[in-house]
């Protein structure tokens, strides 16, 4: 979301927050199609090595990330539905836990996880990730956001990779966005770089990093270069921008990128964005 349009809606949150509208889980609650869970706190990733070589993610596959804007703008879900038809990894930040959005995923034959970062009037917002293979591990993280209190989350999954010794590690991430200073949103992507500093396999950590300044970008670049992760390139790069800050990126380490596209919408203020990978 884009900084201007975040800070009214924080305001709004506060505001209903205070008439009972507004509630933040005083856990982290993480969402499945088999229900609703409490997840760990990410501190110990296990990256279990494999016999076999196959009954995993592809060793080519396709990576769908996307900030949903909450399914508030229309056409959302043909969007999704288009995007969405060869993707073996779905990413979205801002999504939302509507009927809309449960019968999509049980249409699709989707396995997901959603972190609850706040509730709106019983709905549910955060970071959801979405594949038809079944994640063998998944851990999130939320970080509020100073001024407001309302957190930004994120979801760690770990999925079995064919033709990888490793499975794979995936990072879902919506970054604090309204902040005086850097002092959240620097612990937050150091979080980040811990969780893949010593993960032996391959990695992608991707989202709405919320880079809209040339601190934040070099911080944000600073401490994925320290960790080896590389950035996905876009030609045409047609990504969501704030003052001609890109705001939405895709790191790999491990990988090779086969291509990359970015297509322009009206479903949603930030663009859709889709990686093909291969080991």
């Amino acid at each position: 979301m884009r900084l201007i349009s975040c800070v009214t809606t924080s305001v709004l949150l506060v505001t209903l927050s205070l008439s009972g509208c507004f509630e933040v889980p005083s856990n982290e609650l993480e969402l499945t199609k088999d229900g609703p869970h409490i997840l760990d706190r990410c501190l110990r990733i296990p990256a279990p090595e494999r016999k076999g070589g196959s009954g995993g993610l592809p060793a080519t596959f396709q990576l769908l990330n996307w900030n949903i804007q909450k399914t508030t703008q229309s056409g959302w879900l043909n969007e999704l539905t288009q995007q969405a038809s060869k993707a073996d990894l779905i990413l979205l930040q801002e999504s939302v836990d509507s009927t809309e959005m449960q019968a999509w995923l049980q249409t699709h034959e989707q396995a997901w996880q959603q972190v609850i970062a706040f509730r709106y009037e019983g709905q549910g917002a955060g970071v959801m990730t979405a594949s038809r293979q079944q994640d063998v591990y998944s851990c999130s993280s939320r970080m509020p956001e100073p001024t407001t209190r309302i957190p930004k989350s994120m979801l760690v999954t770990v999925y079995p990779l064919d033709g990888s010794r490793y499975p794979l590690l995936v990072v879902n991430v919506h970054a604090v966005n309204v902040e005086l200073g850097m002092a959240s949103y620097r612990e937050q992507i150091k979080r980040i770089a811990q969780w893949v500093k010593k993960y032996p396999g391959p990695v992608i950590v991707a989202g709405d990093f919320n880079t809209w300044s040339a601190k934040r970008m070099f911080l944000l670049r600073q401490l994925m270069s320290k960790q080896r992760m590389q950035e996905v390139g876009w030609q045409p790069d047609l990504r969501s921008q704030f003052g001609g800050h890109i705001l939405d990126h895709v790191f790999y380490r491990g990988l090779h990128v086969q291509a990359a596209v970015v297509e322009a919408t009206s479903a949603s203020d930030h663009n859709p964005m889709r990686v093909t990978f291969s080991l």
